[in-house]
């Protein structure tokens, strides 16, 4: 037959998977293995078995990967959502808490502003007080200043009707009752006068305590003044009017019966 080597039989054995290189006295060539159809049904089961396998892992490996993408869409749209979510809400609290200060400091300017208001209006107050404190104390000295001048005028206009009718009254009167008048007005004036004086000074030692009373001392005392100033004057104009004595001196009147006779001026 045909010669062939063993080492040409050995590069194409991996033709022939289910035989032996056998190698005797009477044979030498590719032998086939025992129970080889059995060999190729258990080979293909375990090619089917290793692709319906592969295809198992595959499949698996597809499925894993979908739910792995699908987990991982899902974390990643949780931690967008959670990390968007949380964006959100820091700029919301950012936003309030600006808005919460801005809040607070327009509190704070509006107290600062109604306590500003609240001082003006308390100054002002206080400044409207005292405006009216001045006008009481001023009116009252414009009220006692018209006060003096009305009776400083009444008493110069009733002293003028007074000297007018103690002038006519002078006039018609003759010597004897004008020194008797005089006299009789003197001693009655120092009299009251010194009676006048003491219930005077008696007077203002009870009325300090009392303005009105005061004033009705001191309105007493002046009428008393104005009177003591007639008297004094009255005595003047009576011996300014006083005619000249006669050159040869008359006899002294009889005394009036009931009274002793003036000899002189009443001491």
């Amino acid at each position: 037959g045909t010669r062939c080597t063993t080492s040409a039989l050995r590069s194409c054995l991996d033709r022939f998977r289910y035989s032996k290189m056998r190698k005797n006295n009477t044979f030498m060539g590719l032998y086939p293995e025992r129970r080889w159809k059995d060999r190729v049904i258990i080979n293909e089961y375990g090619t089917i078995y290793r692709s319906a396998a592969k295809l198992q892992a595959a499949y698996r490996a597809r499925v894993g990967r979908r739910l792995a993408q699908e987990a991982k869409e899902k974390f990643y749209r949780n931690w967008v959502a959670t990390h968007l979510q949380a964006m959100w809400r820091s700029k919301q609290a950012r936003a309030f808490y600006e808005l919460l200060r801005w809040e607070k400091a327009r509190k704070d300017e509006a107290q600062m502003v109604l306590a500003g208001f609240a001082k003006i209006i308390a100054a002002m107050e206080i400044l409207q007080g005292l405006r009216e404190e001045a006008y009481l104390a001023l009116a009252n000295k414009c009220a006692i200043v018209v006060q003096a001048v009305y009776r400083g005028r009444c008493g110069r206009r009733r002293v003028a009707r007074i000297l007018d009718n103690l002038r006519i009254q002078r006039i018609l009167e003759d010597r004897c009752a004008r020194l008797l008048q005089r006299v009789y007005r003197g001693h009655v004036g120092k009299l009251r006068f010194k009676q006048m004086l003491k219930e005077h000074r008696e007077w203002l030692a009870k009325c300090i305590k009392s303005a009105s009373k005061l004033q009705r001392a001191s309105l007493a005392f002046l009428r008393l003044v104005v009177i003591m100033l007639l008297a004094a004057y009255c005595s003047s104009m009576s011996t300014r009017l006083t005619p000249p004595p006669p050159s040869p001196p008359s006899p002294p009147p009889p005394p009036l019966p009931g009274r002793r006779a003036m000899a002189g001026p009443w001491p």
